[in-house]
């Protein structure tokens, strides 16, 4: 069921009506049709009047879908006026842009020659603004895609990160990179969990979208871990040596604790001792 969002106003069978219908009204008495076809854009409501005599004693009736939504008795011919869902609109002029979009925005459903017409000069024709219903009389805010492949990387690998905008003058991305071009792409490096974002100005105003990596840390590896010697004489000492790689903490049980990545150390235990490193 359409929605019921009908308004009659004081105009000549004129009336604000509900948006994605088609208006199309019949015969009066007489047998004379009184208008064609209109349209109202989808999420906008329009005024249509239509040039007829007033007749008293005539009511208006909405039906949609088979049932009467509004009878209104402004008396005006004609004496019925049916709204009815619009599968396929009209285009009068054949230019791809159907007929209630170009009445709406003040073009010539009549004239197909209006289609490739930029009135607000903001690089799109009406028909591509049609295409991508985009507001022919008003620069648009700025569009962005903005990507980043892969988007979780292991540390010291890189990803690449990649804009396309549209109805953008200048385009800034932080952290690092400043001004860039409107499309582009950038190879990147990033050395922990960073979210980049792009600012796009343009006539229309701005617009941000942020996109983030993840830098996922490498595990730490233990390149080795000895004792020298092995076994000695109570008293005496043994020697601990040990290195590691992509750690960034190590520790050493047995009341040493923590130690640099890389070392040694001497140890004097008073009994038959495991000592156990942590990376």
């Amino acid at each position: 069921m359409l929605k019921k969002r009908i308004v009659t106003t004081a105009l000549l069978c004129g009336l604000l009506f509900f948006p994605g219908a088609l208006l199309a009204q019949d015969l009066h008495p007489q047998g004379i049709l009184q208008s064609g076809l209109y349209y109202a854009p989808n999420g906008n409501i329009i005024v249509s009047g239509v040039s007829t005599s007033v007749e008293p004693n005539r009511n208006v009736t909405f039906v949609a879908q088979g049932e009467v939504i509004l009878r209104d008795g402004f008396h005006a011919k004609p004496g019925g006026i049916f709204l009815a869902k619009v599968d396929n609109p009209l285009d009068s002029d054949n230019d791809g842009i159907h007929d209630w979009w170009e009445l709406y925005y003040g073009l010539n459903p009549n004239n197909a020659a209006d289609a490739n017409q930029d009135q607000d000069n903001d690089g799109l024709t009406n028909l591509q603004e049609f295409q991508g219903q985009t507001n022919p009389i008003a620069y648009e805010k700025p569009r962005i895609i903005l990507t980043a492949n892969p988007a979780a990387i292991l540390k010291g690998e890189s990803f690449t990160l990649t804009w396309d905008t549209t109805f953008a003058a200048t385009c800034q991305i932080e952290p690092g990179l400043g001004s860039v071009t409107v499309d582009g792409s950038r190879v990147l490096s990033p050395p922990d969990n960073t979210t980049y974002t792009l600012t796009a100005t343009g006539p229309g105003g701005t617009t941000v979208q942020t996109v983030s990596v993840q830098v996922i840390p490498p595990v730490p590896q233990i390149l080795y871990f000895n004792a020298n010697p092995l076994e000695i004489v109570n008293g005496h000492n043994a020697t601990l040596s040990w290195k590691t790689n992509e750690a960034t903490q190590v520790t050493i049980d047995q009341g040493i604790g923590t130690v640099a990545l890389e070392g040694q150390r001497s140890v004097t235990p008073v009994n038959t001792t495991t000592y156990t490193l942590t990376a």
